[in-house]
């Protein structure tokens, strides 16, 4: 009797359920398909904000490294500074100590021709000798 039922009901049901079958599947691949559009567009989306964020990541390392850098040629330059400050100092003291030798100097050869070494020791010499 099932079969019968089943062979009855088949014949003329089946193609309002083929018919049914065949609008689910038309919206099942519809939905699919649209699914898997907007799957690709989620992608797309994403792809776009990473790119958006690395590009965004790389001009704040670019920032970064230029802040950096000031820094450095700040701390350079306050080196260089120091460093020029302490040689003119060096410097100074250089210049003073030449003209205190300049000065010294300046006294033998005074005190040199007020004796007159060269005649002493020419008469000295000349002694020894003889």
């Amino acid at each position: 009797m099932q079969n019968n039922r089943w062979l009855s009901t088949t014949g003329t049901s089946s193609s309002s359920r083929t018919s049914s079958i065949h609008e689910d599947q038309q919206q099942f691949f519809a939905s699919k398909e649209e699914c898997h559009l907007k799957s690709i567009k989620t992608f797309d989306d994403w792809e776009y904000v990473i790119k958006s964020l690395s590009k965004t990541s790389l001009v704040h390392d670019d920032t970064l490294k230029t802040a950096k850098l000031f820094t450095q040629v700040d701390s350079l330059s306050k080196n260089t500074k120091n460093s020029i400050e302490k040689t003119s100092k060096t410097l100074d003291q250089l210049l003073d100590k030449k003209l205190s030798i300049l000065a010294a100097v300046k006294n033998f050869n005074d005190i040199k021709l007020l004796l007159d070494i060269n005649a002493i020791t020419r008469k000295h010499w000349i002694s020894e000798e003889e």
